[in-house]
């Protein structure tokens, strides 16, 4: 259907009609309904609206949760100018990131859809000196310990929650984290030297996607050398199947 206005000449010819038409919606006199929804409803617009945490420690990664609307899959984000290290879409009201090194102050946060939709937090997130300090305070950075199941190199939920506990002593300092691979005494000496090397990578890998510079990583294996614990039972080598980390620096 189209909505049309008689021109002024009708006032003068009635016998010669002239007409304008304009499509429904643009009637300059009427109101402008705009959708991109075909059943008429308003359209969803992208949006930013917080950032967990808020606060996070300059100059070190860090991982964040944004939470808004209309996400969608490969949105990219971008805070303080930089853009992410990864960006997860966990729904379309939250996007999971994980984000390089700061500089200290208040950051925007951008959030682009795949089809250059946007929409921007402003001041969004703040970068504060002291707060690696403060996170570490109350951690026992000096001797880490994580353990692993028999005759297994894979970081458990336990493992990787002890990491995750601990890791503002990892960013907190500069200097050398030491990773010490052991395993029990069962199994050849050869053997438990391999895997004691394959549990300080893994905790090494895990330690590097965390944002932790790989040069500050040094690995060594002792296999069955260095028991923490002299007995022969599951509960000694239980104790024994570790990886220490020694943070110094």
């Amino acid at each position: 259907m189209r909505v049309c206005r008689a021109a002024s000449l009708a006032l003068l010819f009635p016998f010669i009609f002239a007409a304008e038409c304009t499509p429904p919606g643009d009637d300059p006199d009427g109101e402008v309904v705009l959708t991109d929804d075909p059943l008429g409803g308003p359209s969803v617009k992208v949006q930013v609206i917080d950032i967990e945490p808020p606060v996070v420690a300059p100059g070190a990664p860090f991982r964040a949760v944004i939470f808004g609307s209309a996400f969608e899959n490969g949105a990219t984000v971008t805070i303080g100018g930089q853009g992410t290290a990864q960006t997860d879409l966990r729904d379309p009201n939250t996007l999971a990131v994980h984000m390089n090194a700061l500089p200290p102050g208040i950051h925007d946060i951008v959030v682009r859809n795949p089809d250059e939709a946007t929409a921007t937090l402003r001041g969004g997130l703040e970068a504060r000196a002291g707060m690696l300090a403060n996170a570490a305070a109350g951690l026992d950075c000096q001797r880490i310990t994580v353990a692993f199941e028999f005759d297994s190199f894979q970081l458990s939920t336990e493992g990787q929650a002890v990491l995750s506990e601990h890791l503002a002593c990892f960013q907190a300092r500069t200097g050398t984290v030491r990773l010490e691979g052991h395993a029990d005494e069962r199994g050849t000496t050869e053997y438990n030297l391999a895997l004691g090397e394959r549990r300080a990578g893994a905790v090494q890998r895990w330690l590097t996607m965390q944002g932790v510079l790989p040069g500050r990583l040094k690995s060594v294996t002792y296999g069955e050398e260095r028991p923490a614990d002299s007995g022969h039972g599951d509960q000694a080598w239980a104790r024994n199947r570790r990886v220490e980390i020694v943070v110094s620096g």
